[in-house]
C-alpha cells in the first residue's frame, strides 16, 4: 500500500495509477519545480487534496501547482482544480504526459483543453 510520501517519491508507477484509475475520481497534484514536472494520482482514493497539497508544499513543485481530483476517460485526463499556485496550463499536463510515454495522451483542466485540442475541436488549425 502507498503512503504518501511514495507517491511524492515517485516510487509509485504513473503508468499503473492511470490505469487503474480510469473511470473513477481520484485526488490528483500536478507541480512544476526547478527540476522538471511531476504529477501524483491517488487511484487508491486514501488521501485528500488537503493532504495532497500539504505534501506538495514540502517539495521543490511548491511554487507552481495544481492539486484538485481527476478522472481518467480513454486517453483524457479531466482534472478539477481545488487548490493551485501559479498558472498551471493544460498544455504543460500534456507535454508531460507525452515526455514520459503515457497512454493518457491529454489533459483538460477546469473545462479547458490545450490549444491543440481547441483546434482540434473546431476542426481547423491556428496559423
Amino acid at each position: 500500500m502507498p503512503t504518501i510520501k511514495n507517491y511524492f517519491n515517485g516510487k509509485v508507477n504513473l503508468d499503473e495509477a492511470l490505469k487503474r484509475a480510469k473511470g473513477r475520481q481520484c485526488a490528483f497534484a500536478f507541480g512544476i519545480g526547478k527540476s522538471g514536472s511531476m504529477l501524483v494520482l491517488d487511484y487508491r482514493n486514501e488521501y485528500t487534496t488537503a493532504k495532497f497539497e500539504k505534501e506538495l508544499k514540502k517539495t521543490d513543485y511548491k511554487s507552481k501547482y495544481i492539486v484538485g481530483t481527476a478522472v481518467i476517460d480513454g486517453k483524457i485526463i479531466q482534472m478539477k482544480s481545488e487548490f493551485k499556485k501559479n498558472s498551471i496550463k493544460p498544455k504543460d499536463v500534456k507535454d508531460y504526459l507525452a515526455e514520459n510515454k503515457l497512454k493518457v495522451t491529454r489533459a483538460v483542466i477546469d473545462g479547458k483543453g490545450s490549444e491543440e485540442d481547441e483546434d482540434q475541436k473546431g476542426g481547423e488549425k491556428k496559423k
